[in-house]
């Protein structure tokens, strides 16, 4: 009898742990699923990169940027790539090789109406990826990203520790060059015909934004006032939207030297 009752005992003590096993279980096989929704892209990369060399032999007009989008596809798997249109993945491997491009300067992109959400997030991988890059070469601290993440601090980021130094209402006795304070920026068009340094695949050519923008609104002989071509306001609201956001003051400015573009560095 006593050792029927220490035997109870034995089973009393021995039950908690009998019961929590199927939850110990279970939490460990909830922890391997979770796992596996935050692997990488591709869990077969040598796959995954065969079968980005196929498709590139099967495109000869992505030969020029062979080893630009092999880099890429260490990120943006080729199912990504390739649904997306030709004309953006064209664009896309210009893109990705100027931003890899030292010497190349570095844009900034507008997107136009209807660009799916797609080829925007296929071109951010592609600055995130340059921009790590950038980061490695320059040896950046540690600081700036995360241990075994991609540094995307750099992505699509303007220079904020800069400013405009020159501008045609900027006098050093009256304005600080000091970031954040208020300034007045003029704004204008270029001459059509005014040469423009080709960039991501682009040539070299001269611009044709009036005559574009004429044959959008048929205007069919405008003046050499751009004020009353009825595109203007367009452009006047935009300015005037910024400015109510940042407090810049935007003057539009009608007179254009004609300086061709030859440094995106700087403007003409």
């Amino acid at each position: 009898m006593r050792s029927l009752a220490a035997n109870f005992r034995l089973l009393l003590l021995l039950a908690p742990v009998v019961a929590s096993l199927p939850f110990a279980w279970k939490a460990v096989g909830t922890r391997s699923e979770d796992q596996a929704n935050q692997a990488p892209l591709s869990e077969h990369p040598t796959l995954e990169s065969l079968r980005w060399k196929e498709h590139l032999k099967n495109h000869p007009s992505l030969a020029p940027y062979s080893a630009v989008l092999l880099k890429l596809s260490q990120k943006l798997p080729l199912d990504r790539f390739t649904s997306l249109s030709p004309h953006i993945q064209q664009r896309l491997a210009a893109f990705t090789a100027d931003r890899l491009d030292p010497n190349s300067p570095v844009m900034t992109l507008c997107w136009a109406p209807g660009i799916s959400k797609e080829a925007i997030m296929a071109f951010h991988v592609a600055e995130e990826m340059a921009a790590q890059e950038t980061a490695l070469e320059e040896k950046l601290p540690k600081v700036m990203a995360s241990e075994g993440d991609p540094i995307i601090d750099l992505a699509t980021q303007f220079n904020d520790g800069d400013r405009w130094r020159r501008t045609a209402t900027f006098n050093s006795f009256f304005e600080r060059a000091e970031q954040g304070l208020p300034t007045t920026l003029l704004w204008g068009f270029m001459r059509d015909g005014t040469r423009i340094e080709g960039f991501n695949g682009e040539p070299t050519s001269g611009s044709d934004l009036i005559a574009f923008l004429d044959e959008i609104y048929d205007v069919d002989d405008g003046s050499d006032d751009l004020t009353t071509r009825p595109w203007f306001s367009v452009f006047q609201g935009a300015f005037d939207h910024i400015a109510s956001l940042t407090g810049i003051t935007y003057i539009y400015e009608p007179n254009d030297d004609g300086a061709r573009l030859s440094n995106f560095s700087r403007p003409s």
